[in-house]
């Protein structure tokens, strides 16, 4: 119950409590130290639960079924794996358990255990060589797992964890057909969404010539699995892949598609924030388009729980279509809102992340030249000042600027 609470420390404590004075049976604590391991792991605390596993382990218990025990064995070698990489012995201790489990007699373990250990104690092998180097026989361990177990779960996670070498060789084409594979041969898998998303970004890193083969997978995607997580992700990539394509037009149809379709998203600042910046592009001198390009900045502004660092390129880029219809004042106005918001208050300042710096700083720079330009040369230095004083990007020319500003007084 601790656990399953993510009282994880609560359930520990109760655990070893309970073993010292011997209330629980060894096949109930063993059990329960497989739950506590698995939390621990998912908390990514994994060298809490290797040491606990080990404890028990050492210690040994001859009325211990023998699925439990090899399960915690198995679960042993992979928390090492992750934990200290291919540490001396570790191949050796996979291939001694796998060896084992697949010595034990017809009637020694359940038909079910005997094939979720044999798969999985298979797939952390493939693992053991792929990062050892040893690709080939990698591979060949995959192919009987694959061939072999076609239907288990550990065969579908093959796929990704293939696809997780060739992305660390930088061979991102073998990568993406990798997870292409595993959408394709497992339709109905709860990881084909998270495959044909992660195929779709390995095409975008290919290259612009892979564009379009980026967006079928992420439309694949939506389309496939409608209800699932990562379609809004999916569908904001498509339109970021279309900006980079310059189909403004296109990017911001899937934009507002998604602005309706998911109005109460936690992130459809995301949406709204790149809507604006296709209309900003397709904008060019027309008043009446950059008036609601303004607008639309606005609306974005208010929106609640609007993270920091969105806020500020939100402010520098409704300010800076106000500078495109010449509207200098409302500008003027717009970027002191931003000084107020993110130099004036301390705390702001320091919760600003590297893009928020970014855009905080060429709000300023902007305010700098307007105020330069109605003749407040002591404000636009105070403006600079702050420039340089948090060390945000540009502060060399804000610092030559403020000079200059002395120099002509």
């Amino acid at each position: 119950a601790e656990v399953r609470s993510g009282r994880v420390d609560a359930a520990i404590e109760h655990m070893d409590q309970s073993d010292l004075g011997s209330e629980v049976g060894v096949y109930e604590r063993w059990q329960a130290e497989w739950n506590v391991a698995q939390a621990l792991q998912a908390q990514g605390r994994l060298e809490v639960a290797l040491t606990r596993i080990e404890v028990l382990l050492g210690q040994g218990s001859a009325t211990v079924p023998a699925a439990l025990d090899l399960r915690l064995r198995w679960l042993q070698a992979r928390l090492a794996l992750m934990l200290n990489g291919l540490e001396d012995g570790l191949s050796e201790q996979v291939d001694a358990l796998l060896a084992r489990i697949e010595s034990y007699p017809p009637d020694g373990l359940a038909d079910e255990d005997m094939r979720l250990l044999i798969t999985e104690v298979l797939l952390l092998k493939s693992d053991v060589h792929f990062r050892s180097g040893d690709v080939n026989v990698g591979i060949e361990v995959m192919e009987r797992l694959r061939s072999g177990y076609a239907k288990s779960s550990a065969a579908e996670r093959s796929y990704m964890t293939e696809a997780n070498y060739h992305a660390s060789i930088g061979d991102f084409k073998a990568a993406q057909s990798t997870l292409s594979d595993l959408a394709t041969l497992y339709p109905n898998s709860s990881l084909a969404p998270q495959a044909l998303f992660e195929a779709a970004l390995y095409c975008e890193r290919l290259g612009n010539a892979n564009y379009k083969d980026a967006i079928r997978l992420h439309n694949d995607l939506a389309e496939r699995f409608p209800e699932d997580p990562l379609v809004y992700a999916a569908r904001l990539k498509q339109g970021d892949l279309l900006r980079l394509m310059n189909d403004f037009a296109g990017a911001q149809i899937v934009y507002e598609t998604l602005i309706h379709s998911y109005p109460g998203h936690p992130r459809r600042y995301a949406a709204e924030l790149s809507r604006a910046e296709c209309m900003l592009a397709l904008a060019k001198d027309s008043e009446a388009r950059l008036k609601d390009v303004a607008a639309s900045l606005e609306r974005l502004m208010d929106l609640p729980n609007l993270p920091l660092d969105v806020q500020a390129e939100a402010a520098y880029k409704w300010g800076f279509a106000l500078m495109q219809m010449d509207a200098r004042q409302q500008a003027l106005e717009v970027y002191f809102l931003a000084a107020d918001r993110f130099l004036l208050d301390v705390a702001s300042v320091g919760h600003l992340g590297e893009t928020g710096r970014y855009w905080a700083a060429r709000a300023m720079l902007d305010l700098g030249t307007l105020l330069e330009r109605k003749g407040e040369h002591a404000e636009a230095r105070r403006i600079y000042r702050k420039v340089v004083a948090y060390n945000l990007p540009g502060r060399k020319m804000a610092q030559a600027r403020a000079n200059g500003l002395v120099a002509a007084d």
